[in-house]
């Protein structure tokens, strides 16, 4: 419900069994209940790279809307074998009511 990124699984793409990517604006309280019910959660890997050290102060930094969506409002959530129905009812339950 609160997840703004519109994956589309096919034969060219898939999402990696690590962690499901959640893009939403509501993102900080999202994660502030997800850490407060000790589920893990972590950044999108890399989001906008212009805005690292290594990028800024070698390079002209770009104008990068989709990268900067990522930053802003871009984290994973857990996806693993371990999950019971529970867990993941309780993650649903989080980032549905934020």
């Amino acid at each position: 419900k609160n997840n703004e990124l519109n994956l589309k699984i096919d034969s060219y793409n898939f999402i990696s069994n690590f962690a499901m990517p959640i893009l939403s604006k509501n993102k900080e309280a999202i994660v502030k209940n997800l850490i407060k019910n000790n589920i893990e959660c972590r950044p999108l890997i890399a989001g906008n790279l212009a805005n690292k050290p290594f990028w800024y102060e070698n390079f002209t930094k770009p104008k990068l809307k989709n990268c900067e969506l990522l930053d802003q409002y871009g984290f994973y959530i857990p996806n693993h074998q371990d999950l019971t129905q529970n867990d993941l009812n309780k993650i649903i339950e989080i980032i549905n009511n934020e």
